[in-house]
């Protein structure tokens, strides 16, 4: 090849050698009795193969799958239970949103009880128990919901020789979350409820 000098470029001719390598590799899984600590088996095997000259590239045991799989369980958890906050609150701004509108809606029809004799705390239990029945009702259908998506996930997972998976049904969690929304329920209530007992009888009535 031509350069900017006019000269030509030399081109050494280079002899290339190509190694050949055989490489033996071997899968080992063994089974570990009951009462024995399957990492110090582990460890001695490992120094073992290493002295008869074997290469160990990674070695696990059952209980480190299971500690990965666990772990991974509870970030899975941590981070439902912080959505599940979210939603908590997100939840009550809307039921409090809801009762309010519904009971200004229906301004006409609690004055026309108002009128014909329905007191102050009637008011405030009929509109508190309506919102308690929409969250409870909300309520059934999350934990049915989430029944059968565990029951689903749980059937998903393939089970091992090393790691099984079990359905197991958190009542005391369900049970915790129920109360949470009956207090949310409540709370959210709060304000339209007194907001209706509040209300001017004349004036709801006239209301078109």
């Amino acid at each position: 090849l031509p350069d900017q000098a006019g000269g030509d470029w030399t081109v050494a001719d280079l002899k290339s050698y190509t190694y050949e390598v055989r490489n033996y590799a071997f899968d080992w899984y063994i089974w570990i009795e009951d009462g024995y600590d399957d990492e110090k088996i582990l460890e001695e095997l490992t120094d073992y193969f290493q002295d008869e000259g074997y290469v160990v590239f990674f070695g696990f045991t059952s209980s480190f799958i299971t500690a990965i799989f666990e772990s991974f369980i509870d970030l899975i958890t941590l981070i439902m239970n912080g959505i599940l906050i979210f939603a908590i609150v997100i939840s009550m701004i809307g039921l409090a949103l809801h009762c309010l509108l519904t009971t200004m809606a229906r301004r006409r029809e609690i004055g026309m009880l108002r009128s014909i004799g329905l007191n102050k705390k009637g008011i405030v239990r009929t509109v508190s128990g309506e919102t308690l029945v929409v969250a409870i009702l909300g309520a059934l259908i999350g934990i049915i919901a989430g029944l059968l998506t565990g029951i689903m996930m749980v059937t998903s997972v393939p089970s091992t020789e090393f790691l099984t998976v079990t359905l197991t049904i958190p009542w005391l969690t369900i049970l915790i979350l129920v109360g949470v929304t009956i207090i949310t329920a409540i709370v959210s209530s709060r304000y339209p409820s007194k907001w209706a007992a509040n209300i001017n009888i004349i004036d709801a009535v006239r209301t078109r």
